[in-house]
């Protein structure tokens, strides 16, 4: 740990509680403080405890959703972020810092609905913009893909490379195949000859 992060963790201690923080609200600063320092377990004791006592305080619950997300409870730290909006509708630190999350879990259509809200607030950030453009791209190739028939509209409204064409067919033959020769026809039995009557015999 720094010197200067242990300084900062000693002040914060001093002051906690003390005739400078009678409502006890230095839990935050000094629970980010011990998040920071990677001590998560007293970082998530502190903000337990803080935001049980002071529920409308909303640095506290984005102090609580930091100390989730780095203990990798990506759902805890969402109804922590989400709390800290219902509170600050216009919290910039929370809607970045859960469209950062979203993204990194894979959740597209939450993170465009939480970086419009950005730009809507900061539309001068150049690279917000186009942040928000690649994930709104993300989210319309997903939704093509969905649909059959239409990988092709989807790779071109999305700028995805096309793929390579298929090789064609052999074409079949126009020549007929030539009949197979069978046994030949048996030739038809001369008829057999009546044998001769006597003509003695025939005059009897």
């Amino acid at each position: 740990m720094a010197a200067t992060l242990e300084g900062e963790i000693r002040d914060l201690r001093a002051r906690f509680w003390s005739e400078r923080d009678p409502e006890g609200r230095v839990f935050a600063p000094l629970a980010d403080a011990c998040r920071r320092a990677g001590d998560l377990d007293e970082a998530s004791r502190l903000v337990s405890e803080g935001t049980e006592r002071l529920p409308g305080y909303a640095p506290g619950h984005l102090v609580a959703a930091r100390v989730a997300r780095d203990r990798g409870e990506a759902q805890i730290a969402t109804r922590a972020y989400r709390r800290v909006l219902n509170l600050d509708p216009e919290n910039v630190e929370a809607l970045r810092e859960l469209a950062a999350l979203a993204e990194s879990e894979g959740w597209d259509p939450v993170a465009a609905d939480l970086l419009h809200r950005i730009y809507l607030l900061e539309p001068d950030d150049g690279a917000l913009r186009e942040r928000l453009r690649a994930v709104k791209r993300r989210c319309l190739a997903e939704e093509l893909e969905a649909v059959p028939g239409t990988p092709g509209e989807a790779r071109e409204l999305t700028g995805a490379a096309p793929e390579p064409p298929s090789a064609p067919a052999e074409p079949e033959s126009a020549v007929p195949e030539s009949p197979v020769p069978g046994p030949p026809a048996p030739e038809p039995a001369a008829p057999e000859a009546e044998p001769a009557v006597p003509e003695a015999a025939a005059e009897g």
